[in-house]
């Protein structure tokens, strides 16, 4: 603690006020349903714009290989086991007895299989 490395949020989760020892610090109010606000307001960012620009640049920064999946969505890795873009593949079905389309990915270092229907 002495270091100045930890981090003390404060976070409103009801009418309760905040200590004015408290309010002159940064704190997220989370009595709403607006997750992208309180993320924002926790990490400092003005706008969602400012939020995923942010993003953005990180993961140019790292040099990520971000691929997207139909029925899963972006991913850097496995959510499983951590094995990279390389060792996942996509598939599709459809279920001819509903008309249904479903894709998603498939790890094959651990055999996860994640998707949804389309």
């Amino acid at each position: 603690m002495d270091d100045g490395s930890l981090r003390v949020i404060p976070v409103l989760l009801d009418q309760t006020e905040l200590p004015p020892l408290l309010r002159r610090i940064r704190w997220a109010d989370l009595r709403h349903d607006d997750l992208s606000r309180t993320v924002n307001e926790i990490m400092g960012f003005a706008t969602d714009q400012d939020r995923l620009l942010a993003i953005q640049e990180h993961l140019d920064a790292a040099g990520l290989e971000v691929v997207f999946f139909d029925g899963y969505g972006p991913l850097v890795c496995c959510p499983k086991c951590g094995a990279g873009v390389k060792h996942l593949e996509g598939w599709s079905d459809v279920d001819e007895a509903r008309d249904d389309m479903y894709a998603g990915f498939r790890c094959a270092v651990c055999g996860f299989i994640g998707g949804s229907e389309l």
